[in-house]
């Protein structure tokens, strides 16, 4: 992936957010496999990730700077799917984007340079651009999940 691939994949991302807001309540609570996340959950999940990477990450990745520590990712998911849990569906979609929307501003103008640095996030040496891919990895392995149980 390349830094347009990445914006590319936030924008098509937050369509298929947008898209869900046409599901039903029943949909939009059920797990997308047996005991697991409904899809309110999933989604509801990378809001405080996105979050974290607005303000403990990127802001960091650019001055160089030693990275916060990462929270617990179990207690992270955990909050994030509490929220969604206890919220109407737009609630959380509306959350999402103008959270990921944020984060899709930050990246985009973060320097051509910067994509090939590398950054060391504990033991682990990744470049830049290799960090985000992952994340974009991650976003849609979710869709995946989601688009199988509709």
């Amino acid at each position: 992936m390349n830094k347009s691939e990445i914006i590319q994949h936030h924008q098509t991302f937050m369509n298929f957010a947008r898209s869900l807001d046409g599901l039903s309540e029943s949909q939009w609570r059920a797990p997308i496999s047996h005991e697991k996340w409904t899809v309110a959950e999933v989604i509801g999940h990378l809001i405080p990730w996105d979050e974290f990477v607005l303000h403990k990450r990127i802001p960091y990745f650019l001055t160089g700077e030693t990275l916060p520590a990462a929270p617990n990712p179990n207690v992270m998911n955990e909050l994030g799917a509490r929220d969604a849990r206890m919220e109407e569906k737009d609630v959380t979609i509306s959350r999402f984007l103008s959270t990921r929307r944020q984060l899709l501003e930050e990246i985009e103008q973060v320097e051509e340079h910067y994509w090939e640095q590398e950054i060391t996030i504990g033991n682990t040496t990744i470049k830049l651009l290799d960090y985000f891919a992952d994340l974009a990895r991650h976003d849609e392995h979710h869709a995946a999940q989601i688009k199988a149980l509709l």
